[in-house]
């Protein structure tokens, strides 16, 4: 998890709102739910134009990690970490296309 601005601030409500930390769970359905709230937009649509949509995201950088959605509904991102001195690193991010 990249410390950031972004993920600093995001943590920091939830640990306000919650009184405890985020757990990986908490994160991948917040990642989620952001992706799909994103979809909307403010626009009511169909379950086909929402499936349409996530088939289109490439890339979505979310706290917990990037996902990329094919046509079969895999996220094809990986992330190489290394683990070196006490603490995880992120080395590099592939994405099958």
């Amino acid at each position: 998890i990249e410390k950031d601005e972004r993920t600093t601030r995001i943590f920091a409500r939830y640990a306000q709102k919650y009184g405890r930390q985020m757990n990986d769970n908490v994160m991948l359905g917040y990642d989620a739910m952001t992706m799909l709230i994103r979809q909307f937009n403010g626009v009511v649509m169909s379950r086909e134009q929402l499936a349409e949509g996530l088939s289109r995201v490439k890339e979505f950088e979310g706290i917990r990690n990037r996902i990329t959605l094919t046509t079969d509904r895999v996220n094809t991102s990986l992330h190489i970490l290394q683990y070196k001195n006490g603490s995880v690193s992120r080395l590099q991010i592939y994405s099958y296309q």
